[in-house]
């Protein structure tokens, strides 16, 4: 890919679920600014919402059927509370131009550790994380994997420990599938790890929206929802363990603000992780909402959790 694309002119099918999303989603006219980060040999893009004296940045984090502009409306959402908000694409995903071997989950947190550290120097701002899908265990283990105190607050819509059975069957497309992926994945030869799959083929990638036009326009998406997942990602993101203990976490306040409706990975599978958090945290269930909340009234629930949580910072 070349590492100078850019969603204005190279890829437009992010805007094909623009009609499909309420208004207040909506981002065509209100695109993010674009922009490159250059990590360890990679060029990675970035969205943005810059804020003006805003006094905190929040990064916004995909999971692994996304990129940064899908999650735009939570930029300009974020950035209607005051907060400026910038938008990564992860290795394999939207137009970050990255290595094959970059396709793992570590190499996420990784990269994502460092975007915290590259945002509170350009600006001196705290920085905060909000991560939705599988988006938000990464939130929650790039903050675990810095000193307490580097990450000002944590925001996720799913909180999906990848060592919880549960978890493993609830995201797999066939439960019977999701109990044998670590053993499958095992035996597996490491020169396979650059193998790509459907998402499709591995998880309920369907369930990513409740509104069919939703999903299908998603799923249309080729570097999105449509892609195609490393097996070295599968392989990396199931053996990941982070860095502390939810028992030993230190490192500020935790918000849930979970889809009430997700009929991908629903409430019950991120509760037993975000119970054993110790220190504050909070627990929003937004109603009526899939996994990609766009319904009312949790739509309007989640602005106004957000806007409650993350106030203390402002």
């Amino acid at each position: 890919m070349d590492g100078t694309a850019t969603y204005r002119d190279d890829h437009p099918a992010w805007r094909l679920v623009q009609p499909l999303l309420p208004e207040p989603m909506r981002t065509l006219g209100h695109e993010p600014d674009e922009s490159r980060w250059v990590w360890r040999g990679a060029s990675v893009h970035l969205d943005r919402y810059e804020v003006d004296d805003s006094p905190l940045t929040v990064v916004v984090l995909h999971g692994a059927g996304g990129h940064g502009r899908l999650l735009s409306s939570a930029g300009r959402m974020l950035a209607d509370a005051g907060c400026s908000a910038v938008m990564p694409d992860l290795p394999g995903y939207g137009l970050t131009d990255a290595p094959a071997a970059m396709r793992r989950y570590d190499v996420w947190v990784a990269l994502v550790g460092d975007l915290v550290r590259a945002e509170h120097e350009r600006t001196g701002r705290p920085v905060a994380l909000f991560g939705m899908s599988l988006g938000g265990m990464l939130a929650w283990d790039v903050a675990a994997s810095l000193a307490p105190g580097s990450v000002a607050a944590v925001v996720a819509t799913n909180l999906l420990d990848p060592s919880d059975p549960a978890v493993r069957a609830g995201v797999a497309r066939f439960a019977a599938l999701g109990s044998r992926i670590p053993a499958l994945l095992s035996a597996t030869p490491r020169r396979l790890d650059g193998l790509r799959l459907s998402l499709p083929l591995v998880a309920n990638a369907k369930g990513i929206a409740n509104d069919p036009r939703v999903a299908r326009a998603l799923l249309a998406d080729h570097r999105g929802t449509g892609n195609r997942i490393a097996v070295g990602f599968l392989r990396s993101w199931f053996a990941y363990r982070p860095a502390i203990t939810p028992e030993r976490w230190r490192h500020g306040p935790v918000l849930l603000a979970h889809p009430g409706d997700d009929r991908w990975t629903p409430t019950a599978l991120s509760l037993p992780f975000f119970r054993r958090i110790a220190g504050p945290t909070s627990l929003v269930e937004l109603e009526h909402c899939g996994h990609l909340p766009m319904e009312s009234p949790g739509l309007e629930r989640l602005r106004d959790a957000l806007q409650r949580f993350l106030g203390p910072l402002l």
